[in-house]
């Protein structure tokens, strides 16, 4: 009933936009982080040869744009091996990758 409704300035409008801007830098950085991830456990079920194909026909890139997603995912990690530790199920057991 009495809200009051905050005037609306173009610094408060700034602010929403840097701190949308924030959040969106971070999520595309960990879905390129869980892509890279993904990749990785592919190419390990990937017969030899086969490897440039299957990005193509299965998910759509290149080599090069999977070399690009391989490099953000790498210097990411390089530069927070504690954060990179992941685990994930390969075909018969639990592995756990670290960095």
């Amino acid at each position: 009933m009495g809200d009051i409704i905050p005037e609306r300035t173009s610094f408060l409008i700034a602010a929403e936009i840097n701190i949308i801007k924030h959040q969106t830098e971070k999520m595309v950085l960990n879905n390129f982080i869980e892509i890279g991830r993904r990749l990785a456990e592919a190419k390990g079920l990937i017969k030899y040869g086969e490897w440039g194909k299957w990005l193509k026909e299965e998910v759509g890139f290149s080599l090069q744009q999977t070399s690009r997603i391989w490099g953000t995912s790498c210097a990411y990690r390089l530069s927070n091996p504690r954060l990179y530790e992941y685990a994930y199920y390969t075909k018969s057991s639990f592995t756990f990758i670290k960095g």
